[in-house]
């Protein structure tokens, strides 16, 4: 298995505490989904879009912009620990 070393690093020395992603998406289908547990009928609903990002117009009916933002969290201890392993036996 190839792991990008990249991908060893600690995201913390990358120095993007924040970072936020915009582009234009397509919507194609929308499905809303109740979820099974669902006890109260307040509770909010899921939905599944399905996305195209290629060959689109920017300004047609059926595109939407899309913000997406990153944070950084602390690491878990386990991760760091397996982390730790695969960069000493590199």
């Amino acid at each position: 298995m190839d792991i990008p070393l990249i991908a060893l690093i600690s995201h913390h020395y990358l120095a993007m505490d924040n970072v936020q992603i915009k582009f234009k998406a397509k919507v194609g289908s929308v499905e809303s989904q109740i979820p099974e547990n669902n006890l109260l009928l307040s509770s909010p609903h899921r939905a599944n879009l399905q996305m195209q990002m290629s060959n689109i117009k920017p300004d047609a009916d059926d595109v939407m912009e899309v913000c997406v933002n990153f944070k950084v969290q602390e690491t878990p201890e386990s991760i760091s620990r397996i982390i730790d392993d695969f960069v000493k036996n590199i």
